[in-house]
């Protein structure tokens, strides 16, 4: 056996450049790569690699043969390392240990995503991303987004170099979870860490249309922009995504007054707020200052049943209703819809400009009355009824001649009452009428449009039938 020699010692390896330096280590993040310079004794066999905490004490050695490097990795952080080399012969000697080096694993904080915030929820399918190194020396940036953890169906970047930002797109809408890689390259090569986040849904949009009317001039302003109307804009309608929150403000215009908002949950005269969560119609009404009111009296005629709807809103009648009557300034115009009740027939509309069974339209330029008629839908052929005049309409005046129809209903004899309410006699009772007579002609009935009721009996083999009828009498005070 020769004598060894005791200049084998250490070498750094610093990235991918090599170079001799006595007594010195070279590493990254929590590695290190040892180098030394060879031994000539010719019956050299190889070396053995010493690595431990504390210095002189190691633990069980890397025997790596002839190799005169040696790379180690995933050492504890927080603590000072120690190496050393030995050579060994063909025979199993061993030279003393060459001069210890060291090296400092310090803990460092990772690299971190910083926005959106990891494991929440995104809205829509693009965000931007952002993130830092922290404590850590990064060279390079990736990010990879998939449908599972570790892929990249769904994004990737490429290389970012030293960007610490990026907006990324193509995410799903459909609330599922998907997976954000974010790679970064130090000394020892990538490191990723992952994200898991929940794609959000994507609203439903629904109209919001906003409107003008009335005499007057004026404008509204939204909050946010892109829904306003100048003084010439009749109104518009755009669409928004559900959960949108959008104001108003209305401003009339010098020689107008703002007389308030309708629909979409908005009134008076103030700011107008909608939560948009169905399609909705606003109405902002604008009037000529110093004008005029009339009033508008709208009610219900006719034996049936049956309620009528005001657009805008604010003088419609239910089933139950009569018939109401409001004060609106001269020039606004307001329409109304009739709808019957199921047993129940709409006739058609009377005064103020309507007729017909359509929408009533009605310019308040004057005190003006309208009357829905509604009847009973009874067939003409269903037992006796009566055929003029028209059940349901207005009587002419304070004489009416009654007449009907047997329809082939075999009677012994009639008897008219009408009174104030269905079944009553208290304007008058014809008393018996002979079978063959089919009209009576009653005088003294009410001139003052209140409902009057005619209530037609037939007597068939000794029992008493009857129908009601239910008539408007005549406004003549």
């Amino acid at each position: 056996m020769k004598t060894w020699s005791n200049r084998t010692r250490l070498v750094v390896l610093s990235c991918s450049l090599f170079f001799i330096a006595h007594n010195n280590v070279s590493a990254a993040d929590d590695a290190v790569d040892l180098q030394w310079s060879p031994n000539s004794e010719d019956d050299l066999a190889g070396y053995n690699v010493f690595h431990g905490t504390q210095s002189g004490v190691y633990g069980f050695p890397s025997d790596v043969g002839n190799s005169t490097n040696h790379h180690m990795d995933n050492l504890t952080p927080d603590n000072t390392h120690y190496f050393a080399i030995t050579a060994y012969d063909e025979a199993g000697n061993e030279s003393p240990p060459s001069q210890e080096v060291s090296k400092s694993i310090q803990v460092s904080v990772p690299p971190a995503l910083t926005s959106p915030d990891p494991n929440s929820p995104l809205e829509g399918a693009s965000a931007s991303f952002t993130w830092q190194a922290n404590e850590t020396s990064v060279t390079e940036w990736w990010i990879n987004v998939g449908s599972s953890k570790g892929t990249w169906d769904i994004f990737d970047t490429g290389s970012l170099g030293n960007s610490t930002t990026a907006t990324i797109s193509g995410f799903p809408t459909d609330g599922s979870e998907f997976w954000v890689r974010l790679w970064y390259q130090v000394a020892s090569g990538w490191k990723g860490i992952d994200y898991v986040f929940t794609a959000g849904t994507t609203p439903e949009n629904f109209t919001l249309r906003v409107k003008k009317n009335g005499n007057g001039v004026g404008k509204f302003i939204s909050n946010p922009l892109g829904h306003s109307c100048g003084n010439t804009c009749p109104g518009n309608t755009k669409k928004y995504p559900s959960g949108t929150n959008i104001t108003f403000t209305a401003s009339p215009d010098s020689n107008s007054v703002f007389v308030g908002w309708n629909g979409g949950g908005c009134s008076g005269t103030g700011t107008c707020s909608v939560s948009i969560d169905e399609a909705k119609t606003v109405t902002a009404t604008f009037n000529i200052a110093n004008f005029t009111s009339y009033p508008l009296s709208v009610k219900k005629s006719g034996n049936g049943i049956g309620k009528f709807i005001s657009n805008p809103l604010g003088q419609s009648c239910g089933n139950t209703c009569q018939g109401n009557t409001q004060t609106h300034p001269t020039g606004t115009t307001i329409s109304f819809n009739a709808n019957p009740a199921s047993d129940s027939v709409f006739t058609g509309w009377n005064g103020g400009g309507c007729s017909g069974t359509g929408t009533c339209t009605v310019t308040v330029d004057q005190a003006k009355s309208v009357t829905a008629t509604f009847t009973l839908s009874e067939a003409p052929t269903n037992g006796p009824a009566i055929v003029s005049p028209t059940p349901g309409g207005t009587l002419l005046g304070d004489t009416a001649t009654f007449s009907w129809d047997s329809h082939g209903t075999s009677t012994t004899e009639w008897w008219l009452d009408i009174g104030t309410t269905k079944g009553a006699w208290d304007i008058v009772s014809s008393g018996s009428i002979s079978s063959s007579t089919f009209s009576k002609t009653v005088s003294n009935l009410p001139t003052n449009g209140s409902p009057v009721w005619v209530n037609l009996w037939w007597k068939i083999s000794g029992t008493w039938k009857s129908k009601s009828f239910q008539y408007s009498a005549a406004s003549m005070q």
